[in-house]
C-alpha cells in the first residue's frame, strides 16, 4: 500500500477460496503502526468520497502469494490439525 509504505507487510485473506471477494481482517494495535497507518489512510479516502453512491477508493494495493501448501490427500486422513499465524 505505497500511500503507507512501500515496505512488505503480510496479513491473511479471511475470505474463502469461492468467494468473489478479497477480505482481510487486519487488527490496529496503535495509531504510528502501519496499521494504524493504513486505517488513517483508509479513513480519509472515506471522507473523500463521502455521498457518493459509488465506494470507489483511490487506493493502490500489491497482493503477492498465496504463500504456504494446501492440505494435500485430505481425504486419506479422518483428522486434520491446522495451524494459523497472521
Amino acid at each position: 500500500v505505497p500511500k503507507v509504505d512501500n515496505l512488505w507487510h503480510p496479513f491473511s485473506i479471511g475470505s474463502g477460496p469461492e468467494s468473489d471477494l478479497l477480505c482481510f481482517y487486519i487488527k490496529v494495535y496503535n495509531a504510528e503502526s502501519w496499521s494504524g497507518r493504513l486505517f488513517k489512510v483508509l479513513q480519509e479516502e472515506l471522507e473523500a468520497i463521502e455521498g457518493n453512491d459509488e465506494l470507489d477508493l483511490d487506493l493502490d494495493i500489491e497482493v503477492l502469494g498465496p504463500y504456504g501448501t494446501p492440505l494435500a490427500k485430505s481425504g486419506d486422513y479422518t483428522h486434520a490439525t491446522m495451524f494459523g499465524t497472521g
